[in-house]
Parts: C-alpha cells; sequence; structure tokens
C-alpha cells in the first residue's frame, strides 16, 4: 500500500495534559484510489485516460520539448500509487 500524510499539523497525545505535537498520521492509499488519481490528473493534463498514460510511459512516446516533458514527469510520480499490488 502506498501512504499518504494525514493533512493535521497538529495532534494532541491523549495521554498527556499539554496540546503537545506528536507525529502525523498516515493514510493508506489503495490501488484503485491511486488509479482514480492518476485518471484525473491524466485527463486534466492530457487528455488521456491513465491505461494510455502508463503504456505511452512505459514506451517513451511522449512530446521531447521541456515544458511536455517536466509535465509528463510530474504525472508519471503517480504511476507507483495506480499499479501497486493488491
Amino acid at each position: 500500500m502506498a501512504m499518504r500524510k494525514i493533512d493535521k499539523s497538529l495532534l494532541v497525545d491523549p495521554h498527556s495534559e499539554e496540546e503537545t505535537a506528536v507525529s502525523p498520521g498516515f493514510d493508506e492509499i489503495g490501488r484503485d484510489e491511486g488509479l482514480q488519481m492518476l485518471e484525473s490528473r491524466t485527463q486534466q493534463e492530457f487528455g488521456i485516460s491513465a491505461e494510455e498514460f502508463i503504456q505511452r510511459w512505459g514506451s517513451r512516446d511522449f512530446p521531447q520539448d521541456s515544458d511536455s516533458l517536466e509535465n509528463w514527469w510530474r504525472v508519471s510520480l503517480l504511476i507507483p500509487f495506480a499499479i501497486q499490488p493488491d
């Protein structure tokens, strides 16, 4: 399972009378949620499906100009969330 940081900057320790910062927790992101994230981003950025993006990324079939390349690399960071094992 992939993990994402919970969006809480200050958590309270229930065993303390003082308000003390403790380590934030993490939510697990399953493959289905990861695929939804990738699908949403690939549709928004490139107008293609996540499946097509993964295929084109694997074969390096994407624009090579610097702006496009940066966008493809940025979105590619979501691939591990979408292809993780159950």
